[in-house]
């Protein structure tokens, strides 16, 4: 019930540090000891700080406020980016991540003010890790992809393949097992193209992982096995360990127990030599599960206790916590039930000091079973109780029959007593009455005696009979009410995700969040946002040739399929008007690069209209012919109206947007000159001088005629990938 699960998918600080031994810090203290208050002696602080990071923790934090405090002021600002980043890391790994968070931005602005793309993307991948850790998936994506962008940019393939093994982290823990191996095998190939054994090894566990979850055991053992040949030929041997316990894992699901406990013990024996200690834990655990398998509970107790003395003495309380889990467990399976309540309770006293809501609620239900075996219902509903509350609290759509039918059998169980000592009663009095008649009336009353207790016997049946029809009826309309309750709870959930799902289709996430909770949407400003709008040139003439349902219907294939390319780019649909499409990218998010992924899916629909009119041509119909204009500026957001609601953006920019699009040409993306300074890098342009606009002064315009041989080239998800 709490085994655990080791996942070997390779998360990274990306906080780029070595792991020299001793004479290097002495080298670099005596360094220090000669230099003078420079540049130089900043990056000497914080190389310190990365010897240091992780043997002692607070020394590091020493040596990295030292060096932001002389970078300041120096007004050495790569020096104090990196000082930021490693008091970031620092927090971060004390569990403090709201001031991690802090820095991590600070030392985000001073390397994006800097243009210093190499740091850049350490730091945005640490913020990309810190929001993984808090589950907040959509973000942690947001920060890993635009770390990508950056370290592709700068030829970092080494951050770049881990970066990728970080994503399909997040899409292997969401489900997505088809997505995190498409992930996983591009990661694979750059290690394979740098000869990178030791990421090879990694990534070769991370495929074997999610085969591991489809059950698809064959393929998995085939990839484990790889790990472990890499890891040998790099002598890793924590990698030979960790591979070892996987192989074991997977041997006993798929019930080879004499080839589990043999890597298991193998794993073992390496991490106690190399003195590691979560992966020592980690063995001792698993090796238990493997006696508990087999029905060996004083084995399986032996090693669960000795993985709770290793955690008590590595001061691991999250091990400890499920180490005691595991030994109540036993204490259950051996009919030890007060023991097991005992261990189980330090193990939630554990969990509640962490927060480990997952650990509680399995606590809970056992605690639940073992008082429910026990005979004492009215604690099992209790625990049951707190396991239903803390699974709701995780968001778990897990069944409540446990739940009402404890609770069932406790109200009857009640009532069967007031039954019983109602009963009592009566005998009680019927005696009283069978004493006088004995005085009174003798022999005559020991008849009489006879014929009351014949009847209070049968009046006694014919009552319990009565209260058994009347606990059966009640039983009935109880699991019939709890029926209609858990039906009635599926349909609201139903409606609530529809509703939801409409809300989220109608208006930006932020802003539906905003609505939901608060029933009204902030207006808010916004900087540097690409505004795009598309127009079908001669769209009257179309209509004419065309039936309405004929319209409607191509117009709707067009729109359908922009709808699908903004997405892609991470645009924000803003409306339609007739033949008229507008979207804007850089809404809601810190995206600094949404005005050249404007672009790019701007030469995607371009691309898509132009291979849709090739085969009209065919077939001679009527051509749709487009217009499309994009310009970079501030914007003012919101939602408008009480009834309807309709996300729209206001502002000069937006006007000037749409004066791009009425000023440029038949098959052209005509842009303005804020946009043309963004984008120029990276897309060759024509200059078309200063062109009149409606109700604007002269403006500088450019037709984009392409990507720029050489810059940059983006997969199937719209994510930068190497360097052509």
């Amino acid at each position: 019930m709490f085994k655990r699960i080791y996942l070997s998918l390779f998360l990274i600080s990306l906080v780029s540090f070595s792991f020299s031994q001793k004479n290097k810090v002495d080298s670099l203290q005596k360094v220090l000891k000669n230099e003078t208050e420079d540049t130089s002696r900043v990056n000497t602080l914080n190389e310190l700080y990365k010897q240091y990071q992780f043997s002692d923790p607070d020394t590091a934090y020493a040596f990295a406020k030292k060096a932001s405090t002389l970078a300041e002021s120096l007004g050495f600002e790569r020096g104090l980016g990196s000082a930021l980043n490693n008091i970031g890391f620092y927090y971060f790994n004390i569990g403090k991540s709201s001031e991690a968070l802090v820095y991590y931005l600070k030392a985000n602005d001073i390397f994006t003010q800097i243009n210093y793309k190499k740091n850049q993307a350490i730091v945005l991948a640490n913020i990309g890790y810190l929001f993984y850790s808090q589950n907040n998936y959509n973000k942690a994506i947001e920060y890993y992809f635009n770390s990508l962008i950056m370290a592709t940019e700068v030829g970092d393939s080494s951050r770049a393949a881990k970066l990728l093994e970080n994503i399909g982290t997040i899409y292997y823990e969401r489900g997505n097992y088809s997505k995190a191996l498409d992930l996983c095998l591009k990661s694979l190939k750059i290690h394979e193209k740098m000869n990178d054994k030791k990421g090879m090894a990694y990534v070769y566990g991370n495929i074997a992982l999610i085969y591991d979850s489809q059950t698809n055991y064959g393929k998995s053992l085939e990839y484990y096995n790889k790990a472990l040949e890499k890891s040998k030929e790099i002598g890793d041997k924590k990698g030979i360990a960790s591979s070892m316990t996987n192989i074991g894992q997977l041997n006993s699901e798929m019930g080879n127990f004499k080839q589990a406990i043999d890597y298991l013990l193998s794993a073992l024996t390496i991490n106690t030599e190399i003195d590691y200690s979560d992966g020592i834990s980690t063995c001792l655990v698993d090796i238990g599960d493997y006696y508990r398998q087999q029905k060996d509970y004083v084995e399986a107790l032996d090693y669960y206790l000795k993985a709770d003395n290793f955690n008590i003495i590595s001061k691991d309380k999250k091990a400890q916590a499920n180490s005691l889990g595991l030994i109540a467990d036993i204490y259950e399976a051996q009919g030890l039930n007060s023991i097991a309540l005992k261990s189980y309770k330090q193990s939630i006293g554990i969990a509640e000091e962490l927060g480990l809501k997952e650990l509680l609620k399995q606590n809970y239900l056992a605690i639940s079973n073992v008082y429910a075996k026990m005979g004492n219902i009215k604690e099992a509903y209790e625990f049951h109780k707190k396991y239903s509350d803390i699974k709701d609290s995780i968001y778990n759509k897990e069944s409540v029959n446990q739940i009402a039918e404890m609770q069932t059998k406790y109200e009857t169980e009640q009532k069967e007593g007031e039954i019983t000592l109602l009963k009592k009663e009566s005998e009680v009095q019927t005696l009283k009455i069978s004493r006088g008649s004995i005085m009174i009336y003798s022999i005559m009353g020991i008849l009489v005696l006879i014929i009351i207790l014949t009847f209070v016997i049968y009046k006694a049946y014919r009552n319990n009979k009565k209260a058994n029809f009347i606990l059966g009826k009640q039983n009935k309309e109880i699991t019939l009410q709890k029926e209609q309750i858990m039906h009635s709870r599926t349909e609201l959930e139903k409606e609530k995700q529809k509703s939801e799902i409409l809300l989220q289709n109608i208006l930006p996430f932020e802003t539906a969040e905003e609505l939901k909770h608060k029933g009204y949407a902030s207006v808010r400003h916004y900087e540097n946002v690409s505004i795009m709008f598309t127009d079908f040139v001669g769209f009257t003439k179309i209509a004419e040739k065309l039936t309405p349902v004929e319209l409607v219907s191509e117009l709707n294939k067009f729109f359908i399929q922009f709808d699908d390319i903004t997405g892609k780019y991470s645009l924000e649909k803003i409306k339609t008007i007739g033949d008229s499409y507008m979207c804007a990218g850089g809404l809601h998010s810190q995206d600094i690069s949404n005005a050249k992924k404007t672009i790019l899916a701007a030469l995607e629909i371009l691309k898509f209209v132009n291979e849709c009119n090739e085969e009209k041509l065919k077939w001679n119909q009527p051509l749709w012919e487009i217009r499309i204009g994009i310009n970079t500026g501030d914007i003012i957001a919101g939602v408008v109206g009480k009834k309807k609601f309709a996300y729209d953006i206001w502002g000069d920019s937006v006007n000037t947007a749409s004066r791009m699009e009425s000023s440029g040409e038949v098959g052209k993306i005509n842009i303005s000159g804020s946009t043309y300074e963004l984008i120029k890098d990276f897309f060759d342009c024509s200059y078309r001088g200063k062109v009149p606009a409606k109700n604007k002064q002269d403006i500088d315009m450019y037709f984009v005629d392409g990507v720029k041989k050489g810059k940059m080239i983006f997969q199937e998800d719209n994510q930068p990938f190497q360097r052509i």
